[in-house]
């Protein structure tokens, strides 16, 4: 195992990733950045239908128009649509601790579920690569982290520990044609996560393995 104080130093491509090292409890836990400017941005936006969705109903009942219940529905599936899709980024919480001492793994994933392993249950650290097609066209790179366990039961979901996305420039994005974009997209968030499952490998001696891209997304 290499030096306990190599442990804490920051990550050169995964700046998301916040390292603590406390009484041989290793922890690493995501970051979101911007999570207060979506919270802020979210309760701007809910109060801000709450009002109108409040306005139109005492419009109806004041007017005796039974119509204006189908904005008000409108309305209401706005606001569920759109907490639905920035649930993530809100409540999301990520936290890998590993216990240096009584070599276990616990990973906490989204505020509910826990997970916990000794180091002899585990396999190994997994990074495979994802190639996929985004919302708005195009190709999107990733590479996930998963916990691979050695008596997995048939057709297990491995345990997803993190993503990493690719950190390219905006100058090299804006500029790189797609047929250009794609393989520097593939090389950083493989470069990205390759940096952090080498470091669990070292601190804990199970081995990673890289799966490569799929070809078609």
């Amino acid at each position: 195992m290499n030096d306990q104080s190599t442990l804490t130093q920051p990550f050169e491509y995964s700046n998301d990733l916040q390292l603590t090292l406390e009484h041989d409890l290793w922890t690493i836990r995501k970051l979101y950045k911007f999570r207060g400017l979506y919270i802020a941005g979210t309760l701007i936006m809910f109060a801000t239908l709450v009002f109108f969705t409040g306005l139109v109903a005492v419009m109806g009942i004041q007017e005796n128009q039974p119509s204006y219940i189908w904005i008000v529905l409108l309305f209401l599936v706005f606001v569920l649509g759109a907490f639905s899709l920035l649930k993530s980024a809100l409540f999301s919480k990520e936290t890998l601790v590993i216990n240096l001492n009584e070599k276990t793994v616990i990973f906490h994933k989204n505020r509910k579920k826990t997970y916990q392993y000794r180091f002899d249950e585990i396999i190994q650290w997994q990074l495979v690569g994802k190639v996929f097609r985004q919302y708005r066209g195009g190709p999107g790179v990733i590479s996930k982290l998963y916990l691979r366990l050695k008596d997995e039961p048939p057709k297990h979901k491995p345990i997803e520990v993190f993503i990493f996305h690719s950190s390219l420039d905006l100058r090299t994005s804006l500029t790189a044609s797609v047929k250009e974009l794609l393989p520097l997209m593939k090389a950083s968030a493989q470069k990205n996560g390759q940096e952090v499952a080498e470091r669990l490998q070292n601190a804990t001696q199970i081995p990673w393995r890289w799966y490569e891209y799929n070809n078609e997304y």
